[in-house]
């Protein structure tokens, strides 16, 4: 699995900075422009369920018994991705086999929009294919549940 452009802790209020999403050079000309905005009004659920992601965060994570990419933008400023952070942040993976932090250079918030794009996606579907080659990557640390008995 792999996450990008998404923590556990916010980043603190950046105050009257530019954009969220990193400088608008990261971005193809027209990403920003009127009526193409990134950063639209989320539905109302999504909306309630990202306020609850810090709190609801740990016990997801904890579930979570595949290996783990955790990608963070040069630019991100959405979320904590300091050294602290980072180790809380992943932490929380007990279940996971495998839990990598990367670091997309060159890239803002939202990476799949940005030039960066590409690499990120060749470097997240390389994180899928070492877990493929090498099964052990794949394997829960979570012993495989018992059968029960009729």
């Amino acid at each position: 699995m792999d996450l990008s452009g998404c923590g556990h802790r916010r980043a603190p209020d950046r105050g009257a900075a530019p954009s969220p999403w990193g400088p608008p050079s990261l971005y193809p000309p027209g990403t920003f422009a009127a009526g193409a905005d990134p950063g639209c009004e989320a539905p109302a659920a999504e909306a309630a369920q990202a306020a609850r992601w810090p709190r609801d965060f740990p016990a997801v994570a904890a579930r979570t018994a595949v290996p783990v990419r955790l990608t963070f933008a040069e630019h991100e400023a959405q979320w904590r991705h300091d050294a602290e952070a980072l180790a809380e942040l992943t932490a929380h993976f007990t279940a996971s086999p495998r839990v990598k932090v990367a670091r997309q250079p060159a890239a803002g918030h939202r990476i799949s929009l940005g030039w960066a794009a590409a690499s990120y996606h060749r470097r997240a579907l390389a994180f899928f294919e070492d877990c493929l080659r090498h099964p052990a990557c794949a394997r829960s640390r979570r012993p495989a549940p018992q059968p029960t008995r009729a």
